[in-house]
């Protein structure tokens, strides 16, 4: 596998955990509790490593806020 193709199949896994969590908190509202409430430990529930970083955090979209991320590294 080259480096390229290694970046991507990583890229296609991350977002696929990120659908995994986004699915599972819309239709259990208990996990989407726990999930707003810590991340690192939702995501571990569903067998997700959340990595290194000391944070990860869920935030919900409302009628009067809606949240967007923003890459630093390349904005």
């Amino acid at each position: 596998m080259t480096a390229l193709e290694s970046l991507i199949d990583r890229a296609i896994t991350a977002f696929d955990y990120d659908l995994a969590l986004v699915y599972r908190a819309w239709v259990d509202p208990a996990y989407k509790e726990r999930l707003l409430a810590d991340g690192r430990a939702a995501a571990r529930e569903l067998g997700i490593d959340p990595g290194p970083a000391p944070v990860l955090v869920a935030v919900e979209n409302t009628e009067r806020v809606h949240h967007m991320v923003v890459c630093t590294l390349c904005s």
